[in-house]
């Protein structure tokens, strides 16, 4: 960036501040105003963090100028200016928000989780009985990270110890961030469970009901699954077997085939 001396074609002098590297250029409207930039309303969008795009309300300046040479000669720009004051006050607000954010991950634990008390998942496997199946061998390379994260669902509550007749073993899996996924291997226990009904709405209507909406948003539960409770009849059937001993679920488990519908 460079601090230069510019003139405008009204004669006015100013002092002006040039990024080189910027593709935008910005003025403030007080500036505007004494240099009698004449103004015309318009909407420009602002990318931020995560590729966030926000469409702003500002004016735009045409502003003409003259720069002195090296060789003493003056050669003419011009240049379109947008409002200042808009855009950074997105800015501002973007790095509000992102420290409120950081400042609450950091007070999250990593299974800090809640608890839905209104609904329960079951498990009807009807007249079928349990299935005592033996345990696999954890690989060296996962043992450590096996136990950690054992640890970690014990603590927060998502399974307890078991004395359960049904004992499916434990598969560990890489997850892309580098982390453990531990899948217990449910295929019997879902070959025994009757299915729900669980129809999926026509696409159609559900964009209907967006229509005329203009601002929108996700929402992505910490650990969705393990905020529902399992009921107390069928915590049994979630039992899985590891080296480390016998454990059931006592929030829902990823892999029961009925799992998504009770989400």
């Amino acid at each position: 960036m460079m601090l230069m001396e510019v003139t405008t074609t009204a004669g006015q002098k100013v002092g002006a501040l040039i990024d080189l590297a910027s593709d935008k250029n910005y003025i403030t409207h007080e500036a505007a105003d004494s240099l009698k930039l004449r103004g015309e309303k318009m909407t420009i969008v602002v990318h931020r963090v995560g590729k966030m795009a926000i469409r702003v309300s500002t004016k735009r300046y045409l502003l003409r100028i003259r720069v002195k040479t090296p060789k003493g000669t003056e050669k003419a720009h011009q240049f379109i200016c947008y409002g200042l004051e808009e855009i950074a006050m997105v800015h501002r607000s973007m790095v509000t928000l992102l420290d409120i954010v950081k400042t609450v991950r950091d007070l999250i634990k990593d299974l800090d989780l809640g608890v839905l008390t209104a609904v329960t998942h079951r498990a009807n496997t009807r007249a079928a009985g349990p299935v005592c199946q033996p345990i696999r061998r954890t690989p060296l390379g996962f043992q450590e990270e096996e136990e950690r994260h054992l640890n970690a669902i014990l603590e927060a509550g998502v399974v307890t110890s078991s004395a359960s007749e049904w004992s499916p073993p434990v598969v560990l899996v890489r997850k892309m961030d580098g982390g453990v996924r531990s899948c217990v291997d449910y295929r019997h226990l879902n070959s025994v469970t009757a299915k729900d009904a669980y129809p999926l709405p026509k696409i159609e209507e559900c964009l209907d009901v967006l229509r005329g909406a203009c601002v929108f948003s996700t929402l992505d539960l910490q650990s969705g699954y393990w905020q529902i409770a399992v009921d107390e009849m069928d915590r049994a059937k979630t039992a899985f077997i590891t080296r480390y001993g016998l454990y059931e679920y006592t929030r829902m488990p990823f892999g029961l085939c009925n799992a998504p519908s009770t989400f």
